[in-house]
């Protein structure tokens, strides 16, 4: 049982660690980019980016309590609930348990800004998305102290798995609750990309597709609601499906969910890096300059070297030189 769990923990630790690697990589691109970090929507990917990255730390964290767990065989004692509270890794469950759906909701509401009044929105400036970003990680921030505190009161009976799972942590009100943010944020974002969709639609088809699209804006703006539309579809089917099952059948085993759950962050790298073609350009520039400046600095290096050695030679020739001349002097 043991060694299984380790196995599974493993996993986690894998999984959160890829997660986290490549969606801060990608967002740090994007934010050290100045003509990508101009656009707004470029701005949201980012910030989806690095939700992600506290994602992948999060089951980095968590694999790596219960790997320990595991290991040194320490399943008992048992636990309080609140001591379970009180870990790095239910810290961070329940911080993006409700953001993820806050996440997807938000930038649902944006997306039909975008297409409903295109003009309005080209006006918007940056500052617009700094403040969404805002609202995105700071509300989910609310969760945290209401789960510490109503976990307080069970700080006596050691009734809990040591492996401390997010359920074992929370009382079962705070618990539903999490789940239901995630589950009516996600869900609510079909009743605004329906009309976006319809919206798209009808803009391509009353003007001809190829008109329609030879405007760089249009291009932006199908592509953009394209791409969040494909991250609220994975959230949905590996974040909200998962929980709907678990809250109407809580005694189904959860393993299987969590790896859904890890593999959505994982997914949406591949989605950014399908549908972003300035993203793929901006990565291989990345990769071009870092290139560049290795060589460069071999080059310098080589320089640094070859400056030194005519330094040394001369030097020496010149002792030799001198030397010479002071023994003929000394001879005559």
């Amino acid at each position: 049982m043991a060694e299984q769990d380790a196995l599974n923990y493993q996993l986690y630790i894998t999984g959160g660690t890829l997660i986290t690697v490549f969606n801060l990589a990608l967002g740090l691109i994007i934010v050290c980019h100045k003509s990508i970090r101009q656009q707004k929507e470029y701005l949201i990917y980012a910030g989806c980016m690095f939700f992600d990255v506290i994602f992948g730390l999060t089951y980095l964290s968590s694999g790596a309590f219960r790997l320990k767990v595991a290991n040194e065989n320490t399943y008992f004692p048992m636990t309080t609930k609140y001591e379970c509270m009180m870990t790095v890794h239910n810290f961070l469950f329940v911080y993006i348990t409700p953001g993820a759906g806050i996440l997807v909701f938000v930038t649902a509401i944006d997306r039909f800004i975008g297409v409903f009044f295109p003009t309005k929105y080209m006006l918007l400036r940056t500052r617009y998305v700094y403040c969404l970003l805002f609202l995105i990680f700071t509300i989910p921030l609310i969760a945290i102290p209401i789960a510490v505190f109503t976990s307080m009161p069970y700080n006596v009976d050691c009734d809990q798995h040591a492996a401390c799972i997010l359920s074992q942590a929370i009382t079962y009100q705070v618990y539903l609750g999490l789940r239901l943010i995630r589950i009516i944020g996600s869900l609510a974002c079909v009743l605004f990309y329906v009309p976006i969709s319809i919206k798209i639609f009808y803009n391509v088809s009353r003007a001809s597709s190829a008109a329609y699209m030879a405007t760089s804006q249009n291009r932006r703006l199908i592509r953009m609601t394209v791409t969040v539309i494909l991250v609220t579809v994975n959230t949905i089917c590996l974040y909200v499906v998962p929980d709907i099952i678990l809250l109407f059948n809580p005694s189904t085993p959860s393993f299987a969910f969590y790896l859904m759950n890890m593999s959505k962050g994982l997914v949406n790298i591949v989605i950014f890096l399908v549908t972003q073609k300035t993203l793929r350009k901006a990565i291989m520039q990345s990769i071009k300059a870092k290139g560049a400046n290795r060589s460069r600095l071999v080059s310098v290096t080589n320089n640094h070297i070859d400056q030194k050695t005519i330094t040394v030679t001369s030097t020496r020739k010149f002792r030799f030189v001198f030397h010479a001349r002071s023994l003929g002097r000394t001879t005559s």
